[in-house]
């Protein structure tokens, strides 16, 4: 039996768990010496956060246990003696708590009862038995997911539409929540999300289209793309990384420097273990936390990578915190890569762990262009943190004096710069309030101009970040709404009109100014996005994106979404032609080229917010595409290491003799999710780079490379004319590796 399979056993037939299995800890080392400075670090932060999973038992609004321990008490104190509406009351409560924990078996119990006692309460007389039935259907639907989808082990699990792979092994589950909705729809017949969840559980049941009435049918027609797409394959439970967690964040980066993408995962449980899993070059990969060091590095919503000191190995942000308001005053991280997959946790020494706030999102950039990166870290209400790198002496937060401090709830920061004035400005989305626009001035200090620019929506605001989207060598800003409601889904796929927020896409001209297109751009879904990010899945030289949706209630089951660009006019949603329309909540994004073969692969971690909305990650396998390619290593010498910030133009000449030009930003791409910060960039038919030009994030003049292959890696360093040309190494097969 798999891990992943007994997970979902213990999930579903004991009291329920925690979003992680606990990695053993390593015994304590010998106290012969002193230990060196960031092993005290490292260690301090180790014991901050045992300290405060311990106390999120009694405060954390998703994983305290209070309100459930105070239901138990409560009904068996009153049971036989409190008025039957009181205990009616009492058992929802328990029932709904006990769902929250995953508890499924339990909660069902609860409710049924819950909905006995309501009945008799009303002596009959045609009761509201909406509540009842929304839960109780609800309970059903999740505990179908948690018997049959958890681990996706035919790779078709959870994928809308559901195939005959897809539906479930065990059906009675989906079958009872199909019956609920029904009986909830009997009284509520207008109620399009509940409408859309029967749908699911019809489709999951094996029973879509005859087992729902055609009034609540949606047509199978609407889940068909007509944009010819090859499918992605979900192969995480062949590669070892269908690890089953709650939401958090993802890196994808060459940590051993082998040639090959690995990974790093968070969960934002706060006791789930942040891993590092190794790339084995064979399409497995293998887990190597302990090894690492991480051990005991906890939590983090999200995850962002940076060589904060230049040393050429990609160095790791966490932030904690997000949603928690004053329970999530938590430190955050900063993980020192060592070597050899070795880290080491120095946030207390650098000055970055000082600030116990809640934390969503950051972005490192050289603000000052002084070599070396600096961060933005984007706070949930309280100031956010602009953190200025001064090497050896670590940071200084100057957000005040700089005039970034937002005080919004921010939940997610970009870099790039709009204006083409060589200094990199700073888009911050913020949710239920105006986002911003912070203008570098080159001196350390910024002005806000979103307003000014006409860049301060959607209100509900989550995703945002900078691209060039149509190629014109201006950098452009993509902003996704967050305003969440399952019916916004429902009126979606039933009539394909909704009220719901959409998407920004403010197209640059360079000069500082914008023009609003997402409609023209065909960007006009209920998209309800956490993680998100974009790359260049057929290689065309065009920017596509990935969104991982969602909300923390169960009810939030709805697909993530793929966008296709159609040479820089529009975007098609090519979300069910692509098999990427996984219905579970989607966190860390990332594109990469995990096996070499000159295509992006797309890995989401998954999961929920609360404990018993688990699920295990996901990595889609890029089925090909004919098109050429290059990965573009830099190594700046004035600029940063690796030349985060830099602007990249290639032209190349088309098979059928014409040029085309693409533009592209060097960074970890979206908001949520970080791409290698290796540029892999889409070439079309090129037969040869004709010219690569690059603006580096410094004051060096822009540096021009003529007559370059495809297909390969070019390592290209600042200053310098040569062209370190190297073959990307390709994978070798599992049964040779063993």
């Amino acid at each position: 039996m798999s891990l992943c399979l007994m997970i979902a056993l213990t999930l579903l037939l004991t009291l329920g768990s925690g979003c992680e299995q606990k990695i053993p800890v390593p015994p304590p080392r010998s106290s012969d010496s002193a230990e060196p400075k960031p092993a005290l670090s490292h260690r301090r932060m180790i014991s901050r956060l045992e300290a405060l999973a311990r106390q999120a038992e009694n405060s954390d609004p998703y994983f305290q246990r209070a309100t459930l321990e105070s239901a138990e008490q409560a009904i068996q104190k009153y049971a036989g003696q409190a008025p039957t509406s009181v205990l009616a009351r009492l058992y929802l409560s328990l029932g709904i708590d006990y769902r929250r924990f995953g508890r499924n078996q339990e909660a069902l119990a609860a409710l049924e009862k819950a909905r006995e006692l309501a009945t008799t309460a009303s002596q009959q007389q045609s009761p509201d038995m909406t509540r009842w039935s929304f839960e109780l259907g609800l309970t059903w639907l999740r505990a179908a997911e948690t018997a049959n989808c958890l681990c996706c082990e035919n790779g078709e699990t959870c994928l809308l539409p559901v195939g005959a792979e897809g539906i479930h092994r065990v059906r009675h589950y989906s079958q009872n929540a199909l019956k609920y909705f029904l009986e909830y729809l009997e009284q509520s017949p207008e109620d399009r999300g509940i409408i859309w969840l029967a749908n699911i559980a019809a489709m999951t049941a094996g029973e879509y289209p005859n087992g729902i009435p055609q009034k609540y049918r949606i047509p199978l027609e609407v889940f068909q793309d007509p944009t010819p797409t090859p499918r992605f394959r979900n192969i995480a439970a062949d590669a070892g990384l269908d690890v089953v967690n709650c939401g958090g964040g993802a890196v994808a980066e060459d940590f051993d420097g082998d040639g090959f993408i690995d990974l790093m995962t968070s969960t934002w449980e706060p006791a789930g273990q942040i891993r590092l899993f190794r790339n084995l070059a064979d399409g497995t990969f293998q887990d190597v936390t302990v090894e690492s060091g991480l051990t005991g590095i906890t939590g983090g919503i999200n995850l962002i990578p940076g060589d904060f000191d230049n040393d050429g190995r990609i160095d790791v942000f966490v932030a904690r915190g997000a949603w928690l308001g004053e329970q999530g005053r938590i430190p955050n991280s900063l993980l020192h890569n060592l070597g050899e997959m070795r880290f080491v946790d120095v946030a207390f020494d650098t000055g970055i762990g000082q600030d116990e706030l809640p934390t969503c999102t950051a972005a490192w950039a050289d603000i000052d262009l002084d070599g070396d990166l600096d961060l933005y870290v984007g706070n949930e209400g309280p100031a956010s943190g602009l953190y200025l790198n001064r090497g050896s002496d670590g940071f200084l937060d100057i957000a005040a004096s700089a005039g970034v401090e937002n005080s919004r709830f921010t939940k997610a920061v970009s870099w790039g710069d709009y204006n083409n004035d060589g200094f990199p400005d700073l888009y911050v989305s913020n949710l239920n309030s105006e986002n911003r626009l912070y203008r570098n001035e080159g001196n350390l200090t910024f002005t806000d101009v979103a307003q000014e620019v006409r860049v301060t929506e959607p209100s509900a605001s989550f995703p945002a970040w900078f691209w060039d989207v149509n190629n014109d060598g201006n950098l452009d800003i993509f902003a996704a709404a967050y305003e969440v409601s399952i019916d916004t889904v429902g009126s979606q796929y039933l009539t394909g009109i909704h009220s719901g927020q959409t998407a920004k896409l403010y197209l640059g001209d360079g000069q500082g100014g914008f023009t609003e297109s997402a409609r023209q751009w065909n960007l006009n879904f209920a998209e309800q996005p956490m993680g998100s990010n974009f790359g260049d899945i057929n290689n065309d030289g065009f920017p596509d994106f990935y969104l991982g949706t969602g909300y923390p209630e169960y009810e939030a089951l709805m697909p993530n979404l793929m966008f296709l660009n159609q040479q820089g006019r529009e975007f098609r949603n090519i979300t069910f032609a692509a098999g990427l329309g996984h219905l579970q909540k989607g966190h860390g994004t990332t594109f990469a080229d995990f096996d070499n073969d000159g295509d992006q692969d797309i890995f989401m971690e998954m999961g929920g917010a609360l404990p018993g909305d688990v699920f295990s990650n996901l990595l889609f396998e890029n089925p090909g595409t004919p098109n050429r390619w290059t990965r573009i290593s830099l190594r700046g010498k004035q600029a940063n290491y690796f030349g985060v910030g830099a602007r990249i133009r290639i032209q190349t000449l088309q098979q059928d003799g014409s040029t085309a030009t693409s533009h592209h930003l060097v960074s970890t791409g979206g908001a949520f999710g970080a791409n290698p910060i290796s540029l892999q960039a889409g070439l079309g038919s090129a037969v040869r780079i004709v010219e690569l030009a690059i603006n580096w994030p410094s004051q060096s003049p822009t540096q021009i490379f003529r007559d370059l292959p495809p297909d390969c890696e070019l390592l290209l360093t600042e200053g310098s004319p040569d062209v370190v040309q190297r073959k990307i190494k390709p994978r070798i097969s599992a049964k040779n590796s063993r």
